[in-house]
């Protein structure tokens, strides 16, 4: 009876040190694909910045087949204007910007800064409906003397298991704009504070 009650617990112990093993294996080749995918967009982005640096219309190519892209404009007078356009939309709106000189010399002389990049959770539309799955979440900001561009892009691999921006937000704005309101922001805060500060009347 004892050797019968030995061997059963030597069987469960080796279940639960196969599941422990397998669970940290299976966290360990999640934490590779994570950084992986992460490696795979910092060079996508090092190629959009070199391709939009020359002016390239290959730059398109960077996006998936079905990309949704997304270009607002924060207006002078106030509010913001948006566009939607799809792959092949958005490449005849750069076909036709590249024909200006001035938007090729804006493209040489704008700087980018380093991404934040990461990986994150999202439902993705496929043919069988919403998809839960890993993508790339990569944010950067695009500035140009007193004009600056904010991007924020979703990544995920195509058929082809290449990494592909399936998604993607910008803002334009005024830099000249955007330093007025928060300094009128920062104004605005120091007289909050000055008023909390001021000595109550007493009844």
């Amino acid at each position: 009876m004892k050797q019968r009650l030995s061997l059963r617990l030597s069987l469960v112990l080796a279940l639960l040190l196969g599941m422990v093993l397998a669970g940290g294996s299976s966290t360990q080749a999640a934490e590779d694909a994570g950084n992986s995918l992460i490696k795979d967009a910092k060079a996508l982005f090092e190629k959009y910045k070199a391709l939009d640096h020359d002016s390239d219309p290959a730059l398109v190519d960077l996006y998936s087949d079905d990309a949704v892209i997304y270009a607002a404009l924060d207006r002078t007078g106030g509010g913001q204007t948006q566009e939607k356009f799809s792959k092949s939309e958005y490449a005849q709106e750069i076909k036709r910007s590249l024909k200006d000189p001035h938007v090729r010399e804006l493209n040489s002389k704008t700087t980018m800064e380093a991404p934040v990049i990461k990986t994150e959770r999202h439902q993705v539309m496929e043919d069988k409906g919403l998809k839960d799955e890993v993508v790339v979440s990569v944010s950067f900001l695009a500035k140009h003397d007193h004009s600056a561009l904010k991007v924020h892009w979703l990544l995920k691999k195509d058929s082809q298991g290449q990494l592909k921006i399936f998604e993607e937000h910008s803002l334009a704005y005024s830099m000249r704009k955007h330093r007025l309101k928060q300094k009128s922001q920062q104004d605005s805060n120091r007289q909050d504070s000055l008023k909390q500060n001021e000595p109550q009347a007493q009844p």
